[in-house]
């Protein structure tokens, strides 16, 4: 903008008159010819002195050119300039030295302005504190080494902002430190305590009950966005699997009991009756009972899955089929939790909790899972050698039918004591590649054209209702008999 040069302060600041050249002006390095009585807000130089002429009198405008009043002589003789003086209001000093920084914060006064974005009456470039937060401008203003530091990117730097990284909560609460240790400040860090969860979620999700943000789940002064800890059960809220998709939302958090209480807010995560931290005292080497990869806080002592009369924390297979829990595959990623445990056939309970791991209507523990009973089913049966054991193989014997379509279990007490053996020959439909015993595998008979499975589809050859793979051919070879005439 404009820069007036050899401006005159009569009275050495401390009052409203300035002596103004008139048509000498310097306007961005070159001098121009002032013929009208208007100034331009921004600022006025003599020497090292800089002024604000946001505080013009005269009209009501502090943006634009300002209408100056009619010059008034300045009796000044001696000079070849035509000089006037105005009254325009006590303006205070841009500065008191000649380094362009009135406040010392190390922002230049030119890039802080003359605006007062905290409105406390002290514009920005005077201001070591510009937006009022608590937080000074020279620590706001460079954090992140590379100044002017803007955290959530809205194009209004830290030190303008009072809200830098835009999470909803004010960085005056929030504050410079830094809680999760990552080198980024509270007020400029979306996840505060570094627990997976975003602030802007931890800070007043309980509001929607009822509650008062900022929450505080376990009412010990530290607010969940803050609290690496938040239900203060000595399991932090970074290992109870808060947000397994890893989008900063826990609206997927793992919750063990099914009680609609998420682990990382949940006290009792088993609700068991017994408060996680005494079963696992200090969130560290949490006790395992029954040694089976599950710890206790996370294995009700009060449920016994199997009815063996073990509780399941006591119990190192839970389920009873045979198959050691520690061996079904209880925690895939290690966290401990078994949350992630394996299903094989997706009916939404666990191996380690399902008596028909591969949901074939032949109950796991009658199908040989562990010939040498040690637990461990590394030796266990499997039909078709095709490296899925049969208790976690949907076609047991490989002939393309699923096995829970091979009528294995008539009576559905999970035993297969009763399997259809279509051939009689000793093995049951679902352990043999040669359902009719008519010298054609199954698999060659069309029992599931469209391979899925199911063989109701199969084909009948002959019509009469019983498949192919079903029904056996026999090829009957007569003597023949020649008669010599």
């Amino acid at each position: 903008g404009i820069v007036y040069t050899n401006v005159e302060n009569l009275s050495d600041g401390t009052t409203t008159w300035f002596e103004i050249i008139e048509y000498e002006v310097n306007w961005q390095g070159t001098w121009v010819t002032y013929t009208s009585h208007l100034v331009e807000v921004g600022g006025a130089e003599q020497g090292a002195r800089y002024f604000d002429f946001d505080g013009i009198t005269t009209t009501g405008e502090i943006s634009g050119d300002v209408n100056l009043p009619f010059c008034i002589a300045t009796g000044i003789t001696g000079t070849s300039h035509s000089l006037c003086r105005y009254q325009i209001g006590q303006v205070p000093t841009f500065a008191s030295t000649s380094d362009g920084d009135w406040d010392d914060d190390g922002i230049p006064d030119e890039d802080e302005g003359t605006g007062d974005t905290d409105g406390d009456g002290t514009p920005d470039y005077q201001d070591s504190d510009s937006d009022g937060d608590g937080i000074p401008d020279d620590y706001e203003y460079d954090w992140c080494g590379s100044p002017p530091c803007d955290s959530n990117g809205d194009g209004t730097p830290d030190y303008q902002d009072t809200d830098s990284d835009g999470d909803g909560i004010p960085d005056e609460e929030e504050g410079s430190g830094d809680t999760d240790g990552d080198t980024t400040p509270d007020f400029a860090d979306p996840d505060a305590d570094g627990d997976g969860i975003l602030d802007d979620i931890e800070y007043d999700w309980c509001v929607a009950g009822g509650g008062t943000a900022p929450c505080d789940s376990d009412s010990d002064g530290t607010p969940d966005y803050k609290d690496d800890d938040d239900d203060d059960d000595g399991i932090k809220t970074e290992d109870e699997n808060p947000d397994p998709n890893g989008d900063g939302d826990p609206s997927d958090a793992v919750d063990s009991d099914g009680d609609g209480t998420p682990d990382y807010l949940d006290d009792d995560d088993d609700d068991d009756g017994t408060p996680t931290l005494t079963e696992c005292p200090g969130g560290t080497s949490c006790t395992d009972t029954d040694g089976d990869g599950i710890p206790d806080y996370l294995e009700p002592n009060d449920v016994d899955t199997d009815g063996d009369g073990k509780h399941n924390h006591e119990d190192d297979d839970d389920d009873g089929d045979g198959v050691g829990t520690q061996y079904e595959n209880t925690d895939p990623n290690g966290d401990g939790s078994p949350a992630d445990a394996q299903d094989t056939d997706n009916d939404g309970t666990p191996d380690y909790k399902d008596d028909d791991d591969d949901g074939d209507g032949v109950d796991t523990k009658y199908e040989n899972a562990d010939p040498n009973d040690d637990g461990n089913p590394a030796d266990a049966q499997d039909t078709d050698n095709d490296s899925t054991p049969d208790y976690l193989d949907r076609d047991d014997d490989g002939d393309g039918v699923y096995t829970e379509y091979e009528n294995p279990d008539p009576n559905d007490d999970g035993d297969p004591a009763d399997a259809q053996d279509t051939d009689n020959n000793g093995t049951p439909d679902y352990l043999d590649n040669d359902d009719d015993g008519d010298g054609k595998p199954t698999a060659t008979e069309n029992a599931d054209p469209n391979s899925d499975g199911n063989p109701a589809d199969a084909v009948d050859s002959d019509g009469d209702s019983t498949p192919d793979y079903l029904d056996p051919e026999y090829t009957i070879y007569l003597p023949l008999v020649m008669r010599n005439s």
